[in-house]
C-alpha cells in the first residue's frame, strides 16, 4: 500500500473490477463521478453489483456478471473526502482493481502572457483544471514562488545567494553559506 489517504485522488476503474465475491463493499467516502456528488462506494455479494451513494439511495453503476458500466462516465471517481478515505481495506481495492490517475505538470513561468504584469517578489501559484463542459476543480495547494527581476547579484540575509550567470538566467545557483549547493532552472514544476 503506497497511499494513507485517498483525499483528492482519482481512480479509473477497467471493465472486470473484482466486487470481493461473497462479501459486501461498504466505505463512506465522498467522491464525485459522472459529474455528481456521492457519499458511498457500495457493492453487494448477490448479485455481485456495484452502487455509488447518492442522497441515502443506491445508483447502480456496475454490474460484474454482465461485465457492464450503466454509463462509462461511472468509471472514474475523484475522491473529495469522507470517513473511510484512509481505510486500508479500500485502499488496497483501489490499488488492486483501479487505476490511479496522475498529472505532472511543468510550465516556464515567463512564457506565460500575464508574467510581465506580475510584481518582482513573493507570489503563491495554485492550478485549476478546466475542460469544456466540465466543472472547474478546486484550486491546487499553492506553491510558493518568487519573481526576481534578472538580478546580477541577491543577498538574502547573508546565508543564501542567487546569481544570474549571464543576465538571461535560464537557471539560478543556489549557495549555502558561500558553498554551491545545487543549481535550478526556471522552470517550475509541480
Amino acid at each position: 500500500m503506497t497511499i494513507s489517504d485517498l483525499t483528492g485522488t482519482t481512480w479509473v476503474f477497467p471493465d472486470g473490477t473484482e466486487l470481493s465475491p461473497g462479501s459486501n463493499l461498504n466505505f463512506a467516502i465522498t467522491f464525485i463521478s459522472n459529474s455528481e456528488n456521492y457519499t458511498g462506494i457500495y457493492s453487494g455479494s448477490d448479485p455481485e453489483i456495484m452502487y455509488y451513494v447518492q442522497n441515502g439511495s443506491h445508483v447502480i453503476v456496475y454490474d460484474q456478471w454482465g461485465n457492464q458500466w450503466t454509463n462509462n462516465a461511472y468509471r472514474t471517481i475523484g475522491i473529495t473526502g469522507g470517513t473511510d478515505v484512509t481505510n486500508a481495506t479500500l485502499i488496497s481495492w483501489l490499488e488492486a482493481n483501479a487505476t490511479q490517475q496522475s498529472s505532472q505538470l511543468s510550465v516556464d513561468l515567463s512564457t506565460l502572457s500575464g508574467w510581465p504584469d506580475v510584481s518582482d517578489g513573493t507570489h503563491t501559484l495554485t492550478i485549476k483544471a478546466k475542460a469544456t463542459g466540465y466543472r472547474d476543480s478546486n484550486p491546487s495547494t499553492g506553491v510558493s514562488i518568487v519573481k526576481i527581476a534578472a538580478p546580477s547579484l541577491l543577498d538574502l540575509g547573508n546565508t543564501i545567494v542567487i546569481t544570474d550567470n549571464d543576465g538571461e538566467a535560464t537557471y539560478y545557483d543556489i549557495y549555502w553559506n558561500g558553498t554551491l549547493v545545487t543549481s535550478i532552472p526556471k522552470t517550475v514544476s509541480s
